[in-house]
């Protein structure tokens, strides 16, 4: 991609102002006619303002915020959005999918279609439900957690994962990719997102029970102890034309991840990671500072993140816009 991809993730930003298929979904019943939602997410799509969640068991959510009233403080979708539930047939992992939707319960009824867009298409699902066209992202799910005193190692649904070290106040992060089921007992192979190297030297990692062992340290399995800001997505084009799916990821405690596929078959290229200071959640910030290796300036806007390319040999690419996604 950009030659910011292809430096050590070290980089610091201050903001100033698994795929399980299903064919059928008759598990998700409590006895009557209502679903019982909940457990293991398949996949999650989202907007700024909704989110639609499918579980393993062949269920589906849907909640819904009011833009008109809602605060451009609260993230995607509080405890008083709208909430729809049912079930869904379809394999809502796959590309250029399918998928039936029922919802039983909740502000929206009757059946559904959505369908699962192309690769080429950095929006991941678009539904018609009740005569109304809605077109939602797909983002990352945390799998499982693991904590060593500083250290703290976070694995997503993507195939990505997240180191993160804490020393006093410094806080460095280190982007990941991973291979195998880090949901159980077993063993993961990781190896870090950094100088496009991300399949020259994996490390594994052993899960067992509640204990994971990785490079040399021995990690407990932790509840996600931090929550997803905002995430923000843009298509972007390397030197040499080639195009990818970026997307960035605030968190909580500070911390963000921007993660790369490229665009014509998924595949799992470079990432990002470090810290930043400020509220990305409020648009008509009168600036955005980002602090590495070249420092950036940008814009949040409409609910746009706006950078300079941060390809300097590029001078015809002189922007990269964000679209906020959640």
């Amino acid at each position: 991609m950009k030659k910011m991809f292809g430096m050590k993730a070290a980089l610091v930003l201050a903001l100033v102002g698994g795929g399980i298929i299903f064919a059928s979904c008759s598990n998700g019943s409590d006895g009557g006619e209502n679903p019982v939602v909940g457990g293991e997410i398949v996949a999650r799509m989202t907007t700024v303002n909704s989110e639609l969640t499918f579980y393993t068991n062949g269920t589906v959510e849907f909640k819904e915020e009011n833009a008109a009233t809602k605060s451009v403080l609260a993230r995607a979708v509080t405890s008083n959005a709208a909430t729809s539930s049912g079930t869904y047939i379809g394999n809502v992992t796959k590309d250029e999918a399918d998928i039936t939707l029922s919802f039983t319960s909740g502000k929206r009824t009757g059946s559904g279609t959505a369908k699962i867009a192309e690769r080429e298409d950095a929006s991941n699902i678009s539904m018609n439900i009740g005569g109304e066209n809605l077109k939602l992202e797909r983002i990352q799910t945390l799998v499982t957690a693991w904590q060593k005193t500083d250290k703290t190692v976070y694995f997503y649904n993507d195939d990505r994962a997240m180191q993160v070290i804490k020393t006093g106040d410094n806080i460095t992060c280190h982007p990941l990719v991973y291979t195998g089921n880090a949901g159980k007992d077993g063993t993961v192979q990781l190896a870090l997102l950094d100088d496009n190297n991300e399949y020259a030297d994996y490390k594994s990692a052993a899960i067992s029970g509640s204990t994971m062992t990785y490079d040399g340290d021995t990690y407990t399995n932790i509840a996600d102890d931090r929550t997803l800001a905002t995430a923000w997505r843009a298509t972007t084009k390397s030197e040499t034309g080639i195009p990818f799916i970026e997307t960035m990821y605030f968190y909580s405690d500070g911390t963000f991840m921007i993660v790369m596929n490229k665009k014509v078959n998924d595949q799992i290229t470079n990432g990002f990671a470090g810290t930043y200071t400020g509220d990305t959640t409020k648009n008509g910030q009168p600036s955005v500072t980002i602090a590495g290796f070249p420092t950036l300036s940008g814009t949040i806007d409409n609910d746009k993140l706006t950078t300079p390319n941060p390809d300097l040999s590029n001078p015809n690419n002189e922007e990269i816009t964000y679209d906020r996604i959640d």
